[in-house]
């Protein structure tokens, strides 16, 4: 498996991956934003033929915090640890431009996301009512850049 930059030859298996794992609808434009705003923050795992089979895509958030805004694994390739490379690579990239604090917001009905991001460090710090486009509820989870590494500062 080999994490890498996201490329704009991405962006179709990207959204394809989108779709399938994420419950509302996002504009397939939106890795082109992405890519605009920060490109070294948009990671893809490829498989052995370059295909990507998953992503994170961030956002900066001043110069010491960074947001992931959306972050997915194809079906078959779930729990075979690419996640947590992915999350990994992004925390590294965002440490080496300075960044110390990683946000990110899931749906509390999404134990298995919660679950992950605790085990890689993350903590809950808001409840977030109607964050969602469905009017779904969010948390916000904080960590560091470095595993484990709860964060010193919760300036969210």
């Amino acid at each position: 498996m080999l994490i890498r930059e996201m490329v704009p030859e991405d962006a179709g298996e990207v959204y394809r991956i989108t779709c399938a794992s994420l419950d509302q609808y996002f504009n397939p434009n939106m890795f082109t934003f992405f890519r605009a705003q920060w490109p070294s923050g948009q990671l893809v795992a490829a498989d052995l033929t370059g295909r990507p089979v998953g992503y994170i895509c961030g956002s900066r958030s001043g110069i010491a915090k960074v947001n992931i805004s959306m972050f997915a694994v194809s079906e078959g390739y779930r729990s075979k640890g690419i996640g947590g490379m992915l999350l990994e690579a992004f925390r590294s990239r965002a440490a080496l431009e300075g960044a110390v604090t990683v946000t990110l917001e899931v749906r509390p009905s999404n134990e298995g996301a919660l679950r992950f991001y605790k085990r890689h460090g993350f903590a809950v710090a808001e409840y977030l009512p109607r964050f969602y486009n469905d009017n779904g509820d969010a948390v916000r989870m904080v960590g560091g850049v470095q595993s484990g590494n709860r964060g010193a500062q919760l300036n969210i």
